[in-house]
């Protein structure tokens, strides 16, 4: 988790797609400049959930799609270590500080996929030459981490569900 620069609320690193790239990259280019983190963006987004941005007087709403990452790399060093604060977490100590009900639900489903892929397959290699080890909630070796990338619709009304 990081914390979001103006509000101070507990986030996951997320931002616009940007021109050239798609969402998973510029999923994964995000989870650098916010978190500091590098490694593998799974190629499906595993869940989408909506909330509203106040931009100075005017509110709008954003469409954010997770993305898993396998973090493969943690910097001391990124673009916004100075604006954020980082924080490893549990998926159930992350899905009580998010503030969105879609996204503790997507984190905790998360949960659940990884619990029975490991329960499936305890001693897969992780890739990182590191076995995989389960703990009471959440991985250890290698860690992972939700990287979003987000797409704003314009307007100010909230669309459909």
């Amino acid at each position: 988790l990081i914390t979001s620069k103006v509000t101070r609320r507990w986030v996951l690193p997320k931002g616009t797609v940007k021109a050239g790239l798609d969402p998973r990259a510029s999923a994964q280019e995000e989870a650098f400049e916010e978190a500091g983190v590098g490694g593998h963006v799974a190629p499906r987004c595993i869940g989408t959930y909506g909330y509203a941005k106040k931009n100075g007087k005017r509110g709008q709403f954003c469409l954010v799609r997770v993305y898993p990452l396998r973090v493969l790399r943690l910097s001391a060093d990124w673009p916004e270590r100075r604006q954020r604060r980082r924080e490893w977490a549990t998926f159930s100590t992350a899905s009580a500080r998010v503030h969105e009900p879609a996204l503790k639900r997507i984190l905790r489903g998360f949960e659940q996929r990884l619990k029975l892929q490991l329960r499936a397959r305890p001693h897969r290699d992780s890739g990182a030459g590191e076995p995989w080890h389960w703990g009471e909630v959440f991985v250890y070796i290698p860690v992972f981490v939700y990287i979003l990338a987000a797409t704003r619709l314009t307007g100010q009304s909230r669309p459909d569900e």
